[in-house]
């Protein structure tokens, strides 16, 4: 039962509510303030989780002094959860106000994606690019979480240092980084180019781990890096869906657009943890985590050059 839960869980969560999400976040603004709509959007997701998180905790914690198991504790974590979903529902239904940038209809303007716009998505080269950029944009987030025992097992850092470290690299950097990302992105008035920009960056900075001495006294400088790393993966993260905006496509396909580029964009799920779980387990010690940081370098110059070419396309397109 609490199989069946979770997965109903996934699809009421994820099918019904992402695309809404990506596309209310557009309509939010015109073209010169996507960047930073999706990066400030990036940032909440970071901040909101963290803040519920340890408010969630704290309750648990309260209630298990009242009820005295944690059963009974769980359940009351649970219920304020739900609160909290129901809260921010009402919140939205009430205060959203998206502006009109385009004269559509209020067919034109659902949100229920068609077979017909998912087969128009499909015939757009922009889709596909931003699709891989995606790609190579999150599998290199994802395997960013090994960097965690690297600092343990290479550097010798303490567990608990570990998941504080952990902590601040997934979420409290997103909270900043990403919202920098899109103003950076507004003021250099095209996104895909800080994308392509970002790939080479953070390529550059994970090459630079092999430079770090294998030293427990450099255990600072790996923080410094994985740090850095963080920061420069948030700006694309933060702001590859205000890419739609750029490629062009109309409001009424960015529901079909955002469901095309995320199937295939958050694949790296499905095979990045075991892939890089195998290599650290063939290849024990600091072997292990320079195949995995070789990896993540390569993705990051193949998003360089999907980035490079929407670009190209995007250039081309408005010439004609």
């Amino acid at each position: 039962m609490l199989l069946i839960i979770w997965a109903l869980m996934g699809i009421s969560a994820v099918l019904p509510m992402w695309a809404a999400i990506i596309k209310a976040t557009r309509q939010l603004g015109d073209s010169n303030v996507q960047g930073r709509l999706f990066g400030i959007l990036e940032s909440g997701r970071s901040l909101v989780p963290m803040l519920y998180c340890f408010g969630v905790i704290a309750l648990f914690n309260f209630a298990l002094t009242k009820v005295g198991t944690e059963e009974k504790a769980l359940n009351f974590g649970i219920v304020a959860l739900c609160c909290l979903m129901f809260f921010s529902a009402l919140l939205i239904w009430v205060a959203f106000k998206p502006e009109k940038r385009e004269a559509a209809s209020l067919k034109e303007q659902a949100t229920v994606v068609k077979w017909s716009e998912i087969k128009f998505v499909l015939r757009l080269p922009g889709v596909w690019l931003l699709a891989l950029i995606i790609f190579s944009s999150y599998l290199v987030y994802i395997c960013l979480s090994f960097i965690t025992p690297y600092t343990t097992e290479i550097y010798g850092a303490s567990t608990s240092t570990a998941a504080v470290l952990a902590t601040i690299r997934t979420y409290g950097i997103g909270i900043f980084g990403a919202m920098i990302a899109g103003f950076i992105a507004d003021k250099a008035g095209s996104t895909t180019k800080v994308i392509a920009i970002s790939f080479v960056l953070i390529a550059g900075l994970l090459m630079s781990f092999f430079l770090a001495p294998v030293d427990k006294g450099f255990l600072w400088l790996v923080i410094v890096l994985m740090l850095l790393v963080a920061f420069v993966v948030f700006i694309p993260r933060g702001i590859y869906f205000a890419v739609i905006d750029e490629i062009g496509i109309p409001i009424k396909y960015t529901g079909a657009a955002v469901g095309v580029a995320s199937f295939i964009g958050y694949s790296p799920d499905m095979f990045a943890y075991a892939v890089v779980g195998n290599w650290l387990d063939r290849y024990p010690g600091i072997s292990g985590f320079h195949h995995a940081f070789v990896f993540m370098a390569g993705v990051s110059l193949a998003g360089f050059v999907f980035a490079a070419m929407l670009y190209r396309h995007i250039k081309k397109k408005a010439a004609e």
